[in-house]
């Protein structure tokens, strides 16, 4: 699920057995700053970091509720009119928020 995307990522970006420099990188995403660590990893450790970002900002872009090309935002301009499709990790998400 949702959880599990960025699990899997950094998960890939770590391979056992490898001893190297921790490498971290901040930003800013989804209002606040975000930071990837990993405590080692192969010569490629940024380009899988890297897909790491891409995908956070894939789903950040998708629950943007100021953008207009969001899920979000057309969940919202549909509310009370049909029902919206949305895509599985947002579901995930939308279900958890009900939770708490």
């Amino acid at each position: 699920g949702f959880g599990a995307v960025f699990s899997l990522l950094l998960l890939a970006a770590t391979p056992a057995g490898h001893a190297g420099a921790p490498y971290q990188e901040t930003r800013p995403l989804m209002g606040t700053l975000v930071s990837v660590t990993v405590e080692s990893g192969p010569a490629d450790v940024r380009e899988k970091v890297d897909a790491a970002w891409r995908e956070m900002a894939r789903l950040s872009d998708m629950m943007n509720h100021y953008s207009p090309d969001s899920e979000v935002s057309e969940i919202n301009r549909r509310a009370g009119q049909r029902p919206v499709r949305v895509s599985p990790e947002l579901m995930e998400v939308l279900v958890m928020a009900r939770r708490v």
